[in-house]
């Protein structure tokens, strides 16, 4: 385990019958969703221990590619749409933020964080943005922030 470490994503190498070629390439992020190159120099020397004689493994830090999160909701009356939101909001900035580098932002992760959000009614037409899946370039996270997830 390095320090500083949040996430990693070891992606195995493998030609063109699906064959492993001994070469994994391993992304690598903090807690914001990048690595530095000493972060970096950490990992590849930590790595002497563990990896297997033979394979090369290639760390990559990762970085993160901010996206914006438009929702249309509903709430039951009664509800405090304002908290409610906050809460949404909170919610979804920390599911976004807890993916992988590499890892596809899916709309029904959105879906189903908005719905873990008691009061908010949860629509088909909730997500206003990004309107279907988000899948990152190779060393891309994908992250959010409070500010970037709005509301109609």
């Amino acid at each position: 385990e390095v320090t500083g470490v949040v996430q990693a994503t070891a992606v195995e190498e493998v030609d063109s019958l699906n064959i492993p070629t001994g070469r994994v390439t391993l992304y690598i992020a903090d807690a914001l969703g990048q690595a530095n190159a000493a972060l970096v120099a950490q990992v590849v020397t930590s790595l002497v221990e563990y990896r297997a004689a033979g394979v090369v493994v290639t760390v990559v830090g990762a970085t993160p590619t901010y996206v914006d999160i438009t929702l249309s909701l509903a709430f039951r009356a009664g509800v405090d749409s304002t908290i409610a939101f906050s809460l949404v909001r909170a919610a979804v900035v920390a599911a976004v933020n807890n993916l992988n580098p590499n890892e596809t932002l899916r709309v029904s992760l959105l879906f189903a964080t908005i719905r873990s959000v008691d009061g908010v009614i949860v629509n088909d037409d909730a997500i206003v943005a990004p309107i279907g899946d988000l899948v990152p370039t190779p060393g891309q996270v994908i992250r959010t922030t409070e500010s970037r997830v709005t509301a109609l």
